[in-house]
């Protein structure tokens, strides 16, 4: 019942953007005139939250801008080092070391005994022979450990229960017991490619300080249903963009949590995986802090399911946007980084708009009622504000188009939605500050249509 309220407050946000936007364009079509109580002023605040925005916009179209100038850069690189691979191969009368290091997949899970025999069956047609997986079953009260082919000599069960939740735990457990030179992470939904690890292997050659690779992720469920679909456009929106340019600018790419391949001993030489509540990104600002580098592998394919409820989506992310806040209090970026700074003050980018929220609600209300406005505040003219959507939108169309061809301006007539939608990140950001563990906050797995599943396996 309480998961339920926040759904419904979400609901309640969208209803009243679309009122605040009515009202607006109303009043500038119609030349209406607008009565404001100038006695109560509070510009100082409100620019504050504006400037906030509109600087995260700007960060928006120049992320688009350097991804459609970058994004084939990337992609050469790494059909580069797979040639050099390959190459080395046919050509060297030694033993190619890189082919006899072990690569350990680990699969941390909590109660996926619907879906760990699927997942651990697709991680064993690997290319890329030299493989363990350790499945790690933590905390799990169904028979996860049991239900996937221990017969083969590659798959081992290892079952961990402790008094605390969280995939940290479950991570290093895996970790200690792997003897693979690399660590291959996945969550207990990932469909690999078949080629992920022959793909990816061949960036570390040469290249000492890189310790990481972070593998490109597809939607393996997009077509579930209206919520799935808007995710999956989120993902393709921020993910590849983000990951193209900060793999471009420094190598340092942010790990995404699944479909992410490690070197063990960078691993144990920062700390292991700290548990919390976004390791993944905790991780990738102690690899880069280190002077390490992270890859983004964009022809490494993994596919991931998104939330298929708003209540299960709004779950997810309010644990999500709890530990980026966590974060603002610990010096974990480096100030020569500053694509990473940006990153890591999201957040605050959240709160701004919450805050911009509140004030617009407050104003429409009160005009509703009082017909005036009960302070004056700063906000965007409706033309500059048209202007700049249509810039953002544009970019958003060309960025799916260079992603997926044709098939990518079949997704970008969601993208209007997706703005809408876009706002359960201020119920995120208010909902976060009740989270306190990962014992509350699992993200369920299992909702993948038979027909999406059998397209992703047979490519």
């Amino acid at each position: 019942m309480i998961e339920q309220k926040w759904s419904l407050f979400f609901l309640g946000i969208l209803i009243i953007w679309a009122v605040i936007l009515y009202f607006t364009l109303s009043a500038t079509v119609g030349s209406m005139e607008i009565l404001v109580d100038e006695d109560y002023d509070i510009t100082a605040i409100s620019i504050v939250f504006l400037g906030i925005i509109l600087f995260y916009y700007s960060f928006q179209i120049f992320i688009f801008i350097t991804y459609l100038f970058t994004f084939d850069k990337i992609v050469s690189n790494q059909e580069k080092a797979i040639a050099k691979s390959k190459l080395k191969k046919k050509t060297s009368n030694e033993v190619d070391s890189l082919q006899n290091d072990v690569c350990s997949i680990i699969i941390p899970v909590h109660n996926e005994e619907n879906i760990i025999k699927r997942t651990v069956l697709n991680s064993l047609r690997q290319t890329y022979s030299n493989i363990e997986i350790l499945v790690v079953s933590h905390n799990c009260s169904d028979n996860t450990a049991n239900n996937f082919p221990l017969s083969d000599p590659r798959v081992k069960s290892l079952v961990l229960t402790t008094p605390d939740a969280g995939k940290g735990l479950a991570l290093n457990h895996g970790v200690k017991h792997a003897r693979g030179k690399y660590i291959l992470i996945i969550d207990g939904d990932a469909i690999l490619e078949n080629s992920f690890i022959e793909k990816s292997l061949p960036l570390f050659e040469n290249q000492p300080n890189v310790a990481a690779i972070q593998g490109r992720y597809f939607s393996s469920n997009r077509n579930y249903n209206i919520i799935t679909k808007l995710l999956s456009l989120e993902s393709d929106l921020w993910s590849v963009p983000f990951m193209t340019i900060r793999t471009f600018f420094g190598k340092k790419c942010p790990l995404g949590g699944t479909g992410l391949i490690i070197k063990r001993d960078v691993l144990i030489k920062v700390g292991f995986f700290e548990n919390h509540l976004v390791d993944d990104y905790e991780l990738s600002f102690r690899l880069i802090k280190n002077n390490f580098k992270i890859l983004f592998a964009p022809l490494s394919i993994c596919y991931d399911e998104k939330p298929p409820s708003v209540r299960v989506m709004i779950n997810q992310r309010s644990r999500w946007f709890k530990g980026f806040v966590n974060l603002l209090t610990h010096n974990i970026t480096n100030s020569k980084d500053i694509l990473g700074v940006i990153h890591w003050l999201m957040p605050v980018s959240i709160f701004a708009g919450l805050g911009l929220f509140i004030i617009f609600t407050i104003s429409a209300i009160h005009n509703l009622v009082f017909q005036y406005y009960p302070f004056t505040f700063t906000y965007i003219p409706v033309l500059p504000w048209a202007i700049l959507m249509v810039l953002v939108i544009s970019l958003q169309c060309i960025t799916l188009t260079k992603q997926y061809g044709p098939t990518g301006l079949r997704f970008s007539m969601w993208i209007p939605v997706y703005m809408l939608f876009s706002n359960y990140w201020l119920v995120v950001s208010i909902k976060s500050f009740f989270v306190t563990t990962w014992k509350t906050n699992k993200t369920m797995h299992g909702y993948i249509g038979q027909k999406d599943l059998n397209l992703i396996i047979e490519n």
